[in-house]
């Protein structure tokens, strides 16, 4: 039997909307009203946390100036750094998720190259920074099925453009979807050629200290804003700052990784 920890939220929602309905059907035999209206609210409640629940919780959290407490850390609730006691002195970390360029990946000198953009980038660094990479192996067949969907459209989408009346922006949407087309044409090419995609996830962590709570937490949300400038520069990436369950999810992952499924559902 599966424990508690091991049900994931939306199967805990779902098993809490069974027994909603479970006891809105007893409410209805009693044939009291108020217990009806009551069910039904909390079976909506329930519905309404499982579908927006990452909406309504942060903000709820950050009204209600909840701070979550995860063993020794401590999530205040702004939900944009992570927050740990040890002796006198607070330590803040705050994450950056960075997000590489098509055009970095394209370039011929690639594996030379990125060792040059990186010796750059830690160079241009001032504070102690942790770069992390999270490298999975797509599947190779739902990953060609899907470039060749995506292309399909594509051509589909330039076809009725060709055939509709000329409007001022047509020229520039053809073009747009003949870069797109190359671009699928491209990557199928490289499967064919035996090489296989995967899917890489970078994330950095920056850290800062002081004997002040505030000040610890205002330091890291500074350290943070340089540290999405620098990167963004010497890599030539898009780094952008996490907040809610997205920068939980890196604070988790320093401590144990996602598997293959988790992986290919991972959206940021």
């Amino acid at each position: 039997m599966a424990s508690v920890e091991d049900l994931t939220n939306k199967r805990f929602a779902m098993i809490t909307f069974a027994v909603e309905v479970i006891a809105l059907f007893l409410a209805l035999l009693s044939g009291s009203w108020l217990f009806v209206l009551v069910c039904l609210l909390f079976a909506l409640a329930t519905v309404m946390l499982w579908k927006y629940g990452y909406i309504l919780v942060p903000g709820l959290i950050l009204r209600s100036k909840i701070v979550e407490v995860r063993d020794k850390y401590e999530i205040p609730p702004s939900q944009d750094v992570v927050l740990k006691k040890v002796g006198n002195k607070y330590y803040a970390s705050s994450f950056l998720l960075a997000r590489v360029n098509e055009s970095v990946t394209d370039r011929p000198e690639s594996a030379k190259s990125a060792m040059e953009y990186f010796e750059k980038a830690i160079t241009s660094v001032k504070h102690v920074t942790k770069f992390s990479v999270l490298i999975y192996n797509i599947d190779l067949d739902r990953y060609v099925d899907r470039i060749k969907a995506a292309r399909s459209k594509a051509e589909t989408g330039k076809s009725q453009l060709a055939a509709a009346p000329q409007g001022p922006n047509q020229l520039a949407d053809m073009a747009r979807l003949d870069r797109e087309i190359a671009m699928y044409t491209k990557q199928l090419e490289r499967v064919s050629t035996g090489e296989r995609p995967m899917s890489v996830l970078s994330y950095i962590m920056t850290t800062a200290s002081s004997g002040n709570r505030e000040e610890a937490m205002e330091r890291a949300r500074n350290q943070a804003v340089e540290m999405k400038s620098v990167i963004a520069s010497a890599l030539d990436v898009d780094v952008i700052p996490l907040f809610g369950e997205d920068m939980k999810k890196c604070f988790e992952w320093e401590f144990t990784l996602p598997d293959e499924r988790e992986f290919s559902e991972l959206k940021f």
